[in-house]
């Protein structure tokens, strides 16, 4: 069905599954204060705000949804600790195609994520988290920004054409950044300040503006293997 109002939801392990939801002035379909519930194979085209928006609730599954045009971010999770989100495909957003605040132990992975206002993936106090094998292309501002979120495994990322960073890490601790493809950034392919404890290992970085790997007051990194 074709649907033109938000779908929220306020209980347990509710399954949101293979529905449209065209034009909502709000959010396309929004969670909160759930656990366990599962959003999946959905098409959220042309939302107001938020594309998926999940707020205050653990465990959810975020999978195999197609989230285009939103008025601001494609998929949002805020203060949802143990989210999985795989495998969506999230384009033209208007600010961050996926950007997840206040959650820690993510999962995050198999997204493809094009053309988006702001940052491709952005997180910001997500401690724990797995983010894996992303691919992230045409960000106006970082393909993929990293804000105070330590313990961190960042690898097996396609990440091009960002307008700024590829990959943008600010005060992080115990962050394994392996195995990533960064090409065409505006500024720098991998940009790190603020951190220590880091791995920085087997990256391939090419066709950056400025820099390939730019570190900034960091302690205890190891860099090795990558091709710049």
């Amino acid at each position: 069905p074709s649907l033109t109002a938000s779908l929220k939801d306020r209980t347990t392990r509710l399954r949101i599954g293979g529905n449209t939801v065209l034009a909502s002035s709000d959010n396309g379909i929004e969670v909160t204060g759930s656990d366990a519930a599962q959003i999946e194979g959905n098409s959220v085209l042309l939302s107001g705000n938020d594309g998926i928006h999940v707020e205050e609730s653990q465990n959810i599954f975020v999978g195999g949804n197609l989230v285009v045009a939103s008025g601001r971010d494609g998929v949002h999770i805020r203060r949802a600790g143990g989210a999985q989100i795989i495998d969506n495909t999230v384009l033209l957003s208007g600010r961050d195609g996926v950007h997840a605040v206040g959650s820690d132990g993510l999962y995050i992975a198999g997204n493809f994520i094009v053309s988006s206002g702001r940052d491709g993936l952005c997180l910001r106090s997500a401690h724990g988290s797995n983010v894996q094998k992303n691919t992230v292309a045409l960000s106006g501002r970082d393909g993929v920004h990293v804000r105070d979120s330590p313990r961190l495994s960042m690898a097996g990322h396609t990440v091009t054409a960002s307008g700024r960073d590829g990959v943008n890490l600010n005060n992080v601790a115990g962050v394994d950044l392996s195995g990533n493809n960064v090409t065409l950034s505006g500024r720098d392919g991998i940009h790190v300040a603020n951190g220590r404890d880091l791995y920085i290992s087997g990256n391939f970085v090419a066709f950056s503006g400025r820099d390939g790997i730019y570190l900034r007051r960091v302690g205890s990194v190891s860099v090795d293997s990558n091709q710049v």
